[in-house]
């Protein structure tokens, strides 16, 4: 079951194992990847981005929009080690034209995974995203909703929270060199799924190792509710 990404599981993900790419030649022609989702509790976008960097590193950036709160606190992390100590006070960051942005450069060896993690200064607002990939698969995850995009086997894998019972429209939007394809399907919590979760498992998506865009739309049928992940690729 999906954990909820209160800061204590998020803490936990920034301790979680990864895997690492080979080769130089392989490094330096992986795409940048980003993902973007909406935060929790508030206004708010928040994207966040790995890059290579000129010598070789990993680069970091989150960026959160349409922010009406100052004050944040957080915290950009590359890999499993930087920053070397994430339990320090963070720093502050003011918002300029509603606009909060923060970046790590790290000297770890591209490609690593970065997640972004940030509270609005009264704590109100959780924002938090989370890129990471590797010769098999890119995973961009949200507050709530994690979308896997399987490079070698055109596999789509969904999942994420489900705060009701009841019936979930999950839809895949994927632009690959094959065209744009999407795929959607409903899903009973409770029923199909555990209790507070929704997962599901999309087959068939074509040169899915070169997609540039996949998208996760996640919608309570009874009320409406709306969640969305987007992860992006630059090659």
């Amino acid at each position: 079951m999906l954990r909820k990404f209160t800061l204590a599981a998020a803490a936990l993900a920034l301790g979680a194992a990864t895997l690492s790419l080979g080769g130089s030649a392989q490094a330096a022609t992986t795409p940048s990847v980003n993902v973007t989702s909406a935060c929790q509790g508030g206004a708010g976008v928040i994207t966040v981005g790995a890059r290579r960097s000129p010598t070789g590193g990993t680069i970091g950036t989150t960026v959160i929009r349409d922010v009406k709160r100052s004050n944040w606190s957080g915290l950009t992390m590359v890999g499993n080690s930087e920053p070397s100590d994430p339990s320090t006070e963070p720093a502050m960051l003011h918002p300029v034209d509603g606009v909060v942005r923060d970046t790590t450069k790290s000297t770890l060896a591209w490609p690593k995974p970065v997640m972004g993690m940030y509270f609005s200064g009264d704590y109100s607002v959780f924002c938090v995203g989370r890129v990471d990939q590797n010769p098999y698969r890119v995973i961009g995850m949200g507050p709530s909703s994690q979308i896997t995009v399987r490079r070698d086997s055109g596999v789509v894998r969904v999942e994420g929270e489900a705060n009701r019972l009841g019936k979930y429209r999950l839809t895949v939007r994927l632009w690959t060199p094959a065209g744009f394809q999407e795929k959607s399907t409903v899903v009973n919590v409770g029923v199909d799924t555990n209790i507070g979760e929704f997962r599901h498992r999309f087959t068939g998506f074509k040169r899915t190792n070169k997609f540039t865009k996949a998208v996760l739309i996640a919608k309570n049928i009874r009320s409406g509710k709306t969640t969305t992940v987007t992860v992006r690729r630059t090659f």
